[in-house]
């Protein structure tokens, strides 16, 4: 549908992207992009005012993953729950500046270990698995800035 590719084309023109993976079926289509500039949560916010909201997964090492329902199609809304990890902190993880976002880091179910390098009042975080939009809103709230870059394989947390 016309519509629908417009759709995919400008969500390409935010990521600043021409080359993508795609599968399709009768009511949404699966992008898989690898931005090669950084990108910001102002960006993903903009995707997903653009039209229905879209399933974003990010990682870091392999590309982003956007689900976008075509025109006319619905779904559910799928409600997403998330507990802020309550445990003690890994001495390796625990920064006091980026205490509450690396809580919800550590809520991601099964989370496999990554790397964190820290300077000043910015945390990069690397060799993390696959993150999801409402995970990285979360952090957002927790009042940082996010930057991704897929270059680097890396999140990067600003106060």
């Amino acid at each position: 549908m016309e519509e629908d590719n417009a759709y995919m084309s400008d969500i390409l023109a935010v990521f600043k992207v021409t080359s993508f993976k795609l599968s399709e079926t009768e009511t949404r289509f699966k992008l898989i992009i690898n931005p090669t500039q950084p990108f910001s949560m102002q960006t993903l916010h903009k995707i997903q005012e653009m039209r229905d909201p879209v399933g974003i997964e990010i990682d870091v090492n392999s590309g982003v993953y956007l689900e976008c329902l075509k025109k006319g199609s619905s779904r559910k809304r799928r409600r997403i729950q998330f507990e802020s990890f309550e445990g003690d902190i890994p001495e390796k993880y625990n920064i006091p500046k980026f205490k509450k976002a690396m809580r919800e880091v550590l809520s991601i179910q099964d989370i496999c270990e990554f790397d964190i390098r820290v300077d000043g009042d910015v945390l990069t975080i690397s060799n993390l698995e696959s993150i999801s939009y409402p995970v990285l809103k979360r952090i957002e709230k927790t009042g940082c800035n996010i930057e991704i870059n897929m270059l680097k394989s890396a999140l990067i947390l600003s106060l």
